[in-house]
């Protein structure tokens, strides 16, 4: 996932990332040329699961959504979800600044329970920087859910491949209830490590389809 600011909200229930800077433009030239599929899926395989976590990395989401030249409806993806699967329980991760509530009111209002994670700053006097990686607070998530919740399935909602399969790893060796594990993520931003024709770890990998996208800056 990309270590850069947090992803801004934008009107119609949208959330976005900031505005593209050339080393997006070039990947996003390079990923245009996937092919989104039409609809989110496949969702059948969690049809027997009785409680399914969803747990999404939104801003691995948002930029690979922009490097399609689209971005993610966050309540047309609720609803889909929550019409394909017995009891989801939707959880979005995502860095944001102390006290920033903008994104996470719009999560709730498509549907979502956000966890922010506040943006670390480094003081000036050592190099002024702003570290905003969720990823650490996605699999502490990922782990205190699933220890309170009853799952019998969860949706790691990225395509980054170590985050992932880290994930998935640790909840086979410490979480037997959960008997399935899946990816949701974007095409072009799947990594190979949690394909999974070659992962064991991993039972399924859905895509989230233009029934839940729109055009970036629409």
């Amino acid at each position: 996932m990309h270590a850069n600011p947090v992803i801004w909200p934008q009107s119609r229930q949208m959330i976005r990332p900031p505005s593209s800077t050339s080393r997006f433009h070039a990947r996003r030239n390079y990923k245009a040329k996937f092919e989104v599929a039409p609809k989110t899926g496949p969702l059948d395989k969690l049809s027997d699961c009785d409680g399914v976590l969803i747990v999404a990395d939104i801003e691995n989401w948002a930029y690979g959504a922009r490097d399609l030249m689209l971005q993610i409806d966050f309540a047309a993806l609720a609803y889909l979800l929550k019409t394909a699967i017995k009891r989801p329980h939707l959880h979005a991760f995502f860095s944001a600044d102390e006290n920033d509530y903008v994104i996470a009111d719009r999560l709730i209002a498509c549907g979502w329970t956000p966890h922010p994670r506040a943006i670390i700053e480094r003081p000036a006097q050592i190099g002024r920087t702003r570290s905003a990686n969720a990823d650490l607070a996605i699999a502490f998530g990922a782990a205190k859910l699933l220890g309170h919740q009853r799952a019998g399935g969860i949706l790691l909602g990225t395509g980054d491949g170590v985050l992932a399969l880290d994930c998935a790893r640790a909840i086979r060796a410490n979480f037997k209830k959960c008997k399935f594990i899946g990816t949701l993520s974007l095409a072009g931003s799947t990594s190979h490590l949690i394909d999974a024709r070659l992962a064991r770890e991993i039972d399924i990998n859905a895509e989230i389809g233009l029934d839940a996208m729109r055009p970036l800056g629409s």
